[in-house]
């Protein structure tokens, strides 16, 4: 199986266009740190501060994939999948809430970060 170079997905991103076959965009998770008293810690700009590792939600784009999701689900050719902290599968996530998210995202190939992509690629 091919992955997309990087530079290509953010060229095409550039361009305004759909994300090519191949793109694999990956987010690490992490849990909060905790102070002493149990409360999220934050930091100078309000933001929490991360804590452990925790897992890792992966999106990939594959011509042909998702054609056996309706047309009120399917993120055009995007799949996505849910890992722990482990690298193993996490078989608990509900991979239908990364569908329901990204599907508002169509105009911009369901990617929440396109926009960021696109002005990276300048």
């Amino acid at each position: 199986m091919r992955f997309t170079p990087a530079r290509q997905t953010l060229e095409a991103a550039k361009n305004g266009e759909p994300l090519p076959d191949g793109t694999v965009i990956t987010m690490l998770q992490y849990a909060a740190k905790f102070d002493a008293q149990g409360n999220p810690e934050k930091d100078a700009n309000g933001r929490f501060i991360k804590g452990n590792l925790i897992g890792y939600a992966v999106m990939e784009k594959r011509r042909g994939w998702g054609s056996e999701y309706p047309d009120n689900v399917r993120n055009g050719e995007w799949e996505y999948q849910s890992f722990k902290a482990d690298e193993t599968v996490n078989s608990a996530a509900n991979l239908g809430a990364c569908f329901t998210c990204h599907k508002p995202l169509d105009k911009q190939d369901y990617v929440f970060l396109y926009d960021r992509m696109k002005a990276a690629a300048k």
